[in-house]
């Protein structure tokens, strides 16, 4: 049986999970409103189908800790991550509503497992799924990806298991090889447009073209408002 789990790393992240999986639907706890309300807004499942919130892979993150019954807070799965860089708990933190993934400078540098040596000398985090039954649905995440070279990702991964291969796919990183598949020679005009055919095809985005935010308006953690301002290029018609 293939086992697939949730990943999450690098970055300040917020994820709402939802699948056909009604585990939730009759649940009526209060940590969940949030995510049930959110599911009226996704585009239609497929016929005979509803969604439902999965408990195992929804977080608000609204404590002071991360849900221990949830999540890892290191993956035992990929345990040391790749030179320059590894995983370490201490970088994983819940704060104001937000899952918190640090990135911090070893010193000393270390080898694998915290050893002695020179292999990394940065550190990430990498919190992961306690379940592993990440199947078929609708995964959605609301995430600040991190300003420094390091990834900012969002994946599910299975374990190899007899015949069955290791397998992973990186919701963003999907992003980044489409863009590298249309754009080799890395042009950041056809960068835009490798984003733009992404956001048109979903439902729930509004696009505003040559839009700079220039001020949010915040209730605690959260954007309630913003104030930008566009680009427009008028012209008199002839006639």
């Amino acid at each position: 049986m293939m086992k697939t789990f949730f990943t999450l790393a690098s970055g300040i992240l917020l994820t709402v999970a939802i699948s056909h999986n009604a585990m939730a639907q009759e649940n009526g706890k209060r940590e969940y409103l949030q995510a049930i309300e959110h599911t009226r807004t996704l585009p239609e499942p497929p016929a005979g189908f509803k969604w439902a919130v999965n408990p195992d892979f929804t977080d608000e993150f609204e404590g002071d800790q991360l849900d221990a019954e949830k999540w890892y807070d290191k993956s035992p799965y990929w345990k040391n991550g790749r030179p320059p860089a590894t995983f370490k708990a201490y970088n994983v933190s819940v704060e104001n509503g937000c899952l918190r993934i640090k990135n911090s400078r070893l010193n000393p540098t270390e080898e694998n497992d915290g050893k002695p040596g020179t292999k990394y000398s940065y550190a990430g985090g990498a919190v992961t799924s306690r379940s592993d039954q990440a199947w078929y649905g609708y995964y959605e995440v609301r995430m600040k990806a991190s300003r420094t070279p390091m990834s900012s990702t969002f994946w599910l991964k299975n374990l190899a298991a007899g015949i069955i291969p290791e397998r992973e796919t990186g919701i963003i990183e999907e992003i980044l090889l489409h863009n590298r598949f249309n754009n080799p020679q890395e042009s950041y005009l056809v960068w835009d447009h490798v984003l733009y055919d992404y956001v048109i095809r979903e439902p729930n985005i509004e696009l505003m073209l040559n839009t700079q935010a220039v001020e949010a308006n915040m209730s605690g953690s959260k954007i309630i408002s913003a104030r930008c301002w566009q680009l427009w290029r008028m012209s008199k018609e002839d006639g």
